[in-house]
Order: structure tokens, then C-alpha cells, then sequence
């Protein structure tokens, strides 16, 4: 398993990489607006918690009925939003402080354990509120 952190390769050793979702954790769950109702194709990303690098975060589009699926994420703490829109984190974190400080406002932390699925419901960030974010109202 590869850290957080990454890995420094040695340019004498071999190295040898096996790709597996086996011990991975699984999150879906289901998008709602603010009425209720679910919400199709949402844009639902999840960051790991505790400062890990931008590129942990993660992203998927929910279906026509408002559901998503993470199939094989770390174990740990994340926080999980949905977007009306599509943004992409990492770029949120570059470049606008309001759209994070949103997205953090609204997301639902859940702690993921190897081997075992977790559901959450979480209600969409509309284009309206991201777009009063970026204004600063």
C-alpha cells in the first residue's frame, strides 16, 4: 500500500505494482435536493480527511436517480459533498478559498473501514450557492 505521502523510487531496485480494490472501502449513497427530492446525475466528490494531497480527492456522477457509488476508496476519514455543477476540487483549493470554505460547510464526514460499504445522504450545492459563494455573498 502506497502512503499518502507517495514513495521515492530507487533507481537501482525493481519495482513491482499490483493494482487491487481487495481490503478497499465502499461509499454510495444518495443526492438530494432541497425539497427532497433526488437529484439527477449529481457531481459527488469525496477528500480525504487530514490534510492528504489534493490528488485523493475523488469524484463520480451520480445516476439518474440521485445514487452514487465509490467502489474502492482507503480506509479513513472523508468528507463528502454533491455539486450541481461540475468542480473540481483540486482546483477549488488553488484558486478559490469560498467555494472550499462551501464545500466544507456542507460536507457530511464519514469514516470508511476495509471491507465495509457505507451509505450516506448528502443534500446538492446548487449553481446558485456556489455562484453566491465565488461573489462572497
Amino acid at each position: 500500500e502506497v502512503p499518502a505521502a507517495g514513495f521515492q523510487a530507487r533507481p537501482d531496485a525493481s519495482l513491482e505494482i499490483t493494482v487491487s480494490a481487495l481490503g478497499g472501502a465502499r461509499l454510495s449513497g444518495l443526492v438530494l435536493d432541497s425539497a427532497g427530492q433526488p437529484v439527477k446525475y449529481p457531481t459527488v466528490t469525496v477528500v480525504a480527511s487530514g490534510g492528504g494531497p489534493a490528488a485523493s480527492t475523488t469524484t463520480v456522477l451520480g445516476d439518474a436517480t440521485g445514487h452514487f457509488t465509490f467502489r474502492a476508496l482507503r480506509p479513513g476519514l472523508y468528507q463528502a459533498a454533491a455539486w450541481e455543477e461540475f468542480l473540481s476540487l483540486p482546483l477549488i483549493e488553488a484558486g478559490d478559498s469560498r467555494l472550499l470554505k462551501l464545500f466544507a460547510a456542507r460536507a457530511k464526514t464519514v469514516r470508511l473501514a476495509r471491507g465495509m460499504p457505507r451509505a450516506v445522504q448528502l443534500r446538492l450545492i446548487t449553481t446558485e450557492e456556489s455562484g453566491r459563494a465565488r461573489s462572497g455573498q
